[in-house]
C-alpha cells in the first residue's frame, strides 16, 4: 500500500497526475492537502482522504472536492500541526510500504523545510518528489540503489555527522568518510552503474536526485 500526499505548491513543479500513476501504479490511496484536493479531484482522482482550512479554496471548489474524496476534513487556521502533517500522520497510521509527497516543494521556503523534518521523522519510507527532485532519508545502514531517470545524486548528513560513508557504483566512489553538516564533498555525484551502494555506521542522511530545470 502506497500513499501520495498531494500538496497545494505551484503547479510548475508537480507532475502531472498520469506521470505520478506511470512512477506509483494505479493503486495508490490519495489524500489532497488543501488546494491540492481540488487539484485532484478537477483531475478525476478519487482521494481517500482530505485535510486542511480550505481558505485557499472558493465554495464551489469545495464542492468540487466533496466530490472525490470519501473522508474530506475541515480544520481551523489556527492549530499546532500543518495540513501536510496531520495528513503524514494519518497515512503513517495505515501502515504504508511508502508515503510520498508532491505539491510540497517550490513555494514556501518554510513550508518546503517543515516538510523535510516529517521525512526525517517519519516511521514510514517518505519520499518528497517534484518534477526536478526526489529526496529521501537513510538510516544508517547498507542501501542498495537503482539508477533513475535523474543524472544527478547528492548526499547530506541529516545529523551533525556521518560516520563511515561509502559510495559504490557512482562516478565519485567514497571509502569511510567522515560527512558533517558543513561539508558540500557529496553534492551533484552521478550514477556510474546501474545498481550502486550508499553504507555508512552512524548518523542519518538525506539523498537527493535531481536534474537541471533548463
Amino acid at each position: 500500500m502506497k500513499y501520495i500526499i498531494y500538496g497545494g505548491g505551484p503547479a510548475a513543479l508537480i507532475p502531472a497526475t498520469e506521470d505520478i500513476i506511470e512512477r506509483h501504479g494505479r493503486h495508490v490511496r490519495w489524500i489532497g492537502v488543501d488546494r491540492g484536493a481540488f487539484t485532484l479531484a478537477e483531475s478525476g482522482i478519487s482521494m481517500e482522504k482530505a485535510v486542511g482550512d480550505f481558505d485557499s479554496v472558493s465554495r464551489r471548489e469545495w464542492e468540487t472536492i466533496k466530490t472525490a474524496v470519501q473522508l474530506p476534513e475541515i480544520y481551523p487556521p489556527e492549530k499546532n500541526e500543518t495540513d501536510l502533517e496531520l495528513a503524514v500522520d494519518f497515512a503513517e497510521k495505515q501502515k504504508p510500504e511508502q508515503i510520498v509527497i508532491v505539491g510540497g516543494t517550490g513555494g514556501r521556503m518554510d513550508h518546503f523545510l517543515s516538510a523535510v523534518h516529517l521525512m526525517e521523522m517519519s516511521r514510514s519510507y517518505l519520499t518528497i518528489e517534484d518534477k526536478v527532485n526526489r529526496m529521501c532519508s537513510l538510516e544508517a545502514g547498507l542501501h542498495c540503489v537503482s539508477r533513475s531517470s535523474f543524472p544527478y545524486v547528492s548526499f547530506l548528513p541529516a545529523t551533525d555527522t556521518v560516520e563511515g560513508l561509502t559510495l559504490k557504483g557512482f562516478r565519485y566512489d567514497l571509502s569511510n568518510r567522515k560527512l558533517t553538516k558543513k561539508s558540500t564533498l557529496c553534492i551533484s555525484n552521478e550514477w556510474n552503474y546501474t545498481e550502486a551502494e550508499v553504507s555508512f555506521r552512524t548518523g542519518r542522511l538525506l539523498m537527493v536526485e535531481s536534474r537541471d530545470m533548463y
